[in-house]
């Protein structure tokens, strides 16, 4: 399983190369919302793994804090723009939702909370890739998704 989490994180590591390199360019242009509720989510998901003792999950959402934070930053200079009314209405909710899980003392609806934040985070960039497709990285999606799904099958071997 170890194996997987660690094969999952360098997955996880490596997707966020294209991403940035893209922003660099200025061809990827990261929606700052959903980058910005990512980043926060993935801290409070580490934070909450180490609390508990989930090492190998910790090392998988640190993965995602520092890439999460390093496309924020690039993505406040490079990015698409300031909040538009989408942005606002998914930041709303997320918030909501952050803040719903923080207050729960149910770890299992906790992960429900957490992964409503996340679809709803990812709203305003499918809105973007969807209306933008060049805007954003087809590359870095597909190896983000591949390391997550590494980082599920060792959760289930585990579980």
């Amino acid at each position: 399983m170890e194996i997987l989490v660690t094969l999952g994180a360098l997955l996880a590591a490596i997707s966020i190369a294209p991403y940035i390199k893209g922003v660099l360019k200025g061809v990827v242009k990261p929606k700052i919302a959903s980058w910005l509720v990512w980043c926060v989510l993935s801290v409070l998901l580490t934070g909450a793994a180490i609390a508990s003792g989930q090492f190998m999950s910790a090392i998988m959402s640190g993965v995602t804090v520092v890439a999460t934070a390093m496309v924020l930053v690039l993505g406040l200079k490079k990015g698409s723009g300031g909040f538009d009314k989408l942005d606002i209405i998914c930041l709303i909710g997320a918030a909501a939702g952050i803040a719903i899980w923080l207050i729960l003392d149910n770890p299992t609806l906790a992960i429900f909370v957490a992964v409503a934040v996340d679809i709803i985070a990812f709203i305003p960039t499918l809105v973007h890739g969807w209306v933008s497709p060049a805007e954003e990285s087809l590359a870095s999606y597909g190896l983000a998704s591949l390391g997550a799904s590494m980082g599920l099958m060792a959760a289930v071997l585990a579980g």
